[in-house]
């Protein structure tokens, strides 16, 4: 009896002990990843609440343009919500690559919400443009790439994880729509998205079932007109807009239909 209590004893020691390395790695990691991806770069500014970090320090004052050209249009559209963000802007490709984990891909930017951190992938910070990752696609405004991240960032704080991360799961495209909508941006011209919506439902449905970088550029465009729709269009309150369950299809097809009768127009870029 007394062996069995030793070894029941043992065996308690052993999970508790298994528990508190599993918690000192993730701890560690917490720790590591802000290490990692600011490595060898300087802080040249805080504003509004965003850190800005960099190593290229001869573009500072246009980073700090950029970053003041974003608050002003989250400011703009009344978005209720201090930042406390740290962005780091990369110089090169293979600095962004280093620093997103090789995650980056063609993406513009990448944000690692639980950390607060956004990682810029590399821009001409003279002209406020983030480089297009095809040459039929738009070059885009830095500070307009850096709105649609920081409203990621809104959303995860007002939604709180679990709800941010099941919207971002089944209802992705509210995430992203509206933080487009926010952001007042697309990566694919407005006449050709809504030709492709409107129209040609043959090549709608074969961008969709592609894995090229059209069914990205073509979901983020569509994300966005929903959200327009919904929220410039119908006057939706933001909490119903978050807490609806719509069907999709229906709800594109409505979309279509006001479009084609010029009920509602989407002649933004």
């Amino acid at each position: 009896m007394f062996l069995k209590f030793l070894n029941s004893k043992k065996r308690i020691h052993k999970v508790i002990k298994q528990i508190l390395i599993s918690l000192l790695f993730i701890g560690l990691v917490f720790l590591s990843i802000p290490l990692y991806t600011k490595f060898n770069t300087f802080k040249i500014a805080e504003i509004q609440g965003i850190s800005v970090y960099t190593a290229d320090k001869e573009n500072k004052q246009n980073m700090i343009h950029i970053i003041d050209t974003c608050m002003q249009q989250i400011k703009d559209h009344g978005i209720p919500h201090k930042f406390k963000e740290t962005i780091v802007f990369c110089t090169d490709a293979k600095e962004y690559n280093r620093r997103t984990f090789f995650r980056g891909g063609g993406t513009l930017a990448k944000n690692i919400y639980f950390m607060r951190i956004i990682i810029c992938a590399p821009a001409d910070f003279s002209i406020n443009r983030q480089y297009p990752r095809h040459e039929n696609l738009h070059a885009r405004r830095l500070s307009d790439v850096l709105v649609h991240e920081l409203m990621h960032s809104y959303l995860y704080k007002k939604m709180g994880l679990i709800h941010f991360k099941k919207m971002m799961i089944s209802e992705n495209w509210k995430s992203e729509g509206f933080s487009d909508y926010i952001a007042n941006s697309s990566s694919l011209d407005i006449e050709e998205g809504k030709r492709i919506f409107i129209a040609n439902d043959n090549e709608q449905k074969e961008i969709e079932a592609g894995k090229d970088i059209w069914k990205y550029v073509y979901f983020y465009f569509k994300s966005r007109l929903k959200v327009d729709y919904l929220l410039s269009y119908k006057k939706m309150p933001f909490d119903d807009f978050i807490n609806t369950k719509f069907d999709e299809q229906e709800l594109e097809n409505e979309i279509r239909d006001a479009l084609q009768k010029g009920l509602y127009t989407f002649d933004k870029q």
